[in-house]
C-alpha cells in the first residue's frame, strides 16, 4: 500500500493499464460458470457455518476462557478471508476478470487478503502456543493469556497484519487461472514488461516461516500429549489423543499446502491444474475449519444443536471433565491424577 500512497508515480508506471484498450483487457479474461459458481456456492456455505459458531464462542461460559477469545476472533478472520478468496473470486471468475482495466480495485482488494492472511497466520501460532503452555504449565506464557491480557497477545498479529498491509504489493486476480497473483500482466502476452518486479517477497517469507512454525509447535503439541499419557489406556484418552491428532493434522496439513503453493507458484511456471489446487486450498484452509469444528470439538457442536434448538448451554455439558492417570517423567507409576476441563479437550487447537 505504500507504493499507493507514497510513490504514486511508480505505481502508475507498473500498474498501467493504457496498453490496452477496456475491451481488449475484457477479451484477455475467460468467465468460467463452473470456477465462479463453486467458489460463490462453497463460500457462501462457510459463511452460513461460520456465523453460529462464532455466536456460540461468545456464549459466556466458553468466552471466558482465552483459546475460545482466540478461536472467536480467528474466526471473524476467517470469514473476512472467505469473502476474498471465495465470494469476490467466484464473483471475478463469474465476470471472467483480469487486473486492467480495474487495477487500482484489485490492488486494494489482493493487499487486504492478503493482511487478513498474515493476520490469521499470526493467530494461529497465538493459539497454538496456547494450547502448548496449558501442557506444560508454562507460567509466563499462561500469565499472558490471563484475564484481559489475552487481548494484548492478539492485538500482536493484528499489528502485524496491518505491517503486511502497508508494506505488501496487492495480489491481482486473474480469470487466466482463476487465482490472485502479483504480476498484474499474468499470462498476458504481447506486453513489454518486467514481470520480475512484481514479486511478493514479504507474503513468502511469511508462508515459509508459519509452514516451518506451526508444523514444529503442532509436532510438539502431539508429542507432549503422548509423552503425559503415555502410560494411560482408558477409552477415552485414546479418543483424546486421536481427536488431537487428526485437528491438528487437518489443520496444518491446509495450512502447510496453502501457503507452499502458493510461495511456489509465485516463481515458477506451474500447471494450470495446480493453480486451483493452491486456489481451492487456501479457501480450505480458512472455510474448512468451520467442519473441523462440527464434527471433532464437541463442546461447539453442542452449543450449535442447542442454539438452533432454543436451548441454553449448561454449565455441566460445557465443561466436562476427565481424569486421567499416568507415570511421571522418571517412569515412575504414581498416582497422581490430572483434570483436563473441555477448553482443553474439547477445542479445536488452530
Amino acid at each position: 500500500m505504500d507504493l499507493y500512497f507514497l510513490h504514486h508515480e511508480e505505481f502508475l508506471e507498473r500498474y498501467n493499464c493504457s496498453m490496452k484498450t477496456d475491451q481488449q483487457w475484457a477479451n484477455e479474461g475467460s468467465p468460467s460458470f463452473l470456477v465462479g459458481g463453486f467458489c460463490v456456492g462453497i463460500g457462501s456455505l462457510y459463511l452460513t457455518l461460520h456465523i453460529p459458531c462464532l455466536i456460540v464462542m461468545k456464549k459466556p461460559e466458553l468466552f471466558a476462557h482465552s483459546c475460545f477469545k482466540v478461536m472467536f476472533f480467528l474466526g471473524i478472520l476467517d470469514c473476512m478471508s472467505i469473502v476474498y478468496n471465495c465470494l469476490l473470486g467466484g464473483i471475478f471468475s463469474l465476470l471472467g476478470l483480469v487486473a486492467c482495466p480495474y487495477v487500482v480495485m484489485h490492488y486494494f482488494v489482493g493487499a487486504s487478503s492478503i493482511a487478513v492472511w498474515c493476520t490469521q497466520c499470526g493467530m494461529c501460532i497465538l493459539l497454538t502456543l496456547n494450547r502448548c503452555s496449558d501442557l506444560w504449565n508454562v507460567w509466563f506464557l499462561q500469565k499472558l493469556y490471563e484475564g484481559k491480557k489475552v487481548y494484548a497477545a492478539i492485538a500482536i498479529p493484528f499489528f502485524y497484519g496491518l505491517f503486511a498491509l502497508w508494506f505488501t504489493r496487492g495480489c491481482q486476480f486473474s480469470s487466466k487461472a482463476y487465482a490472485y497473483f502479483f504480476d498484474p500482466y499474468f499470462l498476458i502476452d504481447g506486453l513489454e514488461v518486467d514481470h520480475s518486479y512484481y514479486s511478493g517477497y514479504l507474503l513468502s517469507v511469511n508462508n515459509i516461516a508459519v509452514s516451518s512454525r506451526l508444523t514444529t509447535l503442532h509436532i510438539f503439541l502431539l508429542t507432549t500429549v503422548w509423552w503425559k499419557t503415555r502410560g494411560a489406556s482408558t477409552a477415552n484418552l485414546s479418543k483424546l489423543q486421536r481427536q488431537l491428532f487428526l485437528q491438528a493434522f487437518c489443520v496444518c496439513s491446509l495450512n502447510f499446502m496453502a501457503a507452499s503453493l502458493y510461495v511456489y507458484m509465485q516463481f515458477f511456471s506451474v500447471p494450470y491444474f495446480l493453480i486451483l489446487v493452491a486456489e481451492f486450498t487456501w479457501q480450505g484452509s480458512t472455510g474448512g475449519a468451520v467442519f473441523i469444528y462440527l464434527v471433532l470439538n464437541r463442546t461447539i457442536r453442542s452449543g450449535v444443536i442447542n442454539l438452533f434448538c432454543g436451548k441454553k448451554m449448561s454449565s455441566n455439558s460445557t465443561h466436562p471433565t476427565r481424569s486421567v492417570t499416568y507415570g511421571d517423567s522418571t517412569g515412575r507409576n504414581t498416582s497422581s491424577t490430572v483434570t483436563i476441563t473441555a477448553s482443553r479437550t474439547d477445542t479445536t487447537y488452530f
